[in-house]
């Protein structure tokens, strides 16, 4: 069961999404909208931050799967590719035109 402070910062967070919905869509600029409502403009924005802060974290949070991935084996018998120093990835060598030529 929440805490009467956690339930009056809930309250406060959906209050300022409220405010912060209509600044946008009142068709004024964030400061005539600041002065017009009594809000300073720097706890406008400092509330947008922790409003974003808190969704971005709520997101991580639900939505953090795991995904399964495969390894491909690589094939030791195979000239043309070399596996690279820094990552897992093979690299194409460059085909010059005498071992080309040497192959047909």
């Amino acid at each position: 069961m929440p805490t009467a402070k956690e339930v009056q910062r809930e309250l406060c967070r959906r209050e300022w999404a409220e405010r912060i919905a209509e600044c946008e869509s009142s068709n004024m600029s964030v400061r005539e909208w600041c002065a017009a409502n009594g809000v300073n403009v720097n706890t406008y924005y400092g509330r947008v931050a922790s409003l974003k802060k808190d969704t971005a974290k709520t997101k991580k949070t639900s939505t953090q799967d795991i995904v399964p991935l495969s390894a491909v084996k690589e094939k030791p018998d195979v000239p043309s590719v070399a596996k690279s120093e820094t990552a897992a990835v093979p690299i194409r060598k460059p085909v010059h035109e005498k071992e080309r030529e040497g192959s047909v």
